[in-house]
């Protein structure tokens, strides 16, 4: 989306279960020359700049209320620390729990933030970041699962703990011992031995039983990284055609077809 003089991406990164919570990651791509200012109003108690003694955290407190459970983390990732004003929101439809939350940095600079809604008894999540820009590593609550997130406004190339990624735009989840990818936008994606290479958008997701994945876009052949357990008398499920496969060194190859489609990969 394009307002003025910026561009904004948004992520979503859903989870199939409630125990660890979507979230969203919001990135400004800022072209104007004047100094840079987000803006974000918010319905919530007072919003708390500096969270745990982050600079580049803001907390959104739940209204004290029982029918609003939910408490939300900004968490600044670029800039780290920005320039944070809370104020009220005058006249407002929320009334006293409807605030403005404005941060500034000089111009010419991008923003990116996590948006990150959880329920009030949850903890918050853990935010690191990595060897790239806007490239970071999600601890959920509780550490159910580990997500290591790019956003960029370009082409980067990031890696740590067995996690490698190259493009814009990609996710990778370790959960249960299992992974989940997904190359939104780029070349590479892996985790562990789980992988995507080729063009996005593609996602791959290690079952119990073997892999499930989707796609969408042009013909083309992408190759997907399965691992070692995984190199001979496969079953590949595609948009509903069944087809014997091998993938020798646990790569296979698979032609997607145009448009979105789904596939699905075991042992018979």
């Amino acid at each position: 989306m394009t307002r003025g003089g910026s561009r904004r991406q948004v992520l979503l990164v859903k989870s199939p279960t409630l125990d660890v919570p979507d979230y969203f990651v919001l990135q400004d791509i800022v072209h104007g020359p004047a100094a840079s200012q987000l803006n974000l109003p918010v319905y919530c108690g007072k919003p708390q700049p500096g969270a745990g003694g982050k600079a580049n955290w803001v907390l959104l407190p739940p209204i004290e209320s029982p029918n609003h459970g939910v408490a939300t983390d900004l968490v600044f990732l670029s800039p780290a620390a920005p320039e944070i004003a809370v104020s009220p929101i005058p006249n407002g439809e929320g009334g006293e729990h409807a605030w403005a939350v404005s941060a500034r940095q000089p111009a010419g600079r991008n923003w990116a933030l996590v948006i990150y809604p959880r329920d009030r008894t949850m903890p918050p999540p853990t935010v690191e970041p990595l060897d790239s820009p806007n490239a970071f590593r999600l601890t959920s609550p509780g550490g159910l699962a580990t997500d290591y997130v790019v956003t960029a406004s370009g082409a980067v190339s990031a890696e740590a703990d067995g996690f490698r990624f190259t493009g814009q735009c990609g996710v990778a989840r370790l959960r249960d011992g299992r992974v989940r990818v997904a190359l939104v936008n780029g070349a590479e994606i892996r985790c562990r031995d789980i992988g995507v290479f080729g063009k996005g958008p593609v996602s791959l997701t290690q079952t119990t039983t073997g892999f499930t994945g989707a796609a969408d876009g042009p013909l083309r052949e992408v190759y997907l990284l399965l691992g070692r357990e995984w190199t001979s008398d496969l079953l590949l499920t595609l948009n509903g055609k069944r087809e014997k496969r091998n993938s020798p060194n646990g790569i296979l190859a698979v032609e997607l077809p145009e448009g979105s489609c789904e596939f699905t990969i075991e042992k018979p």
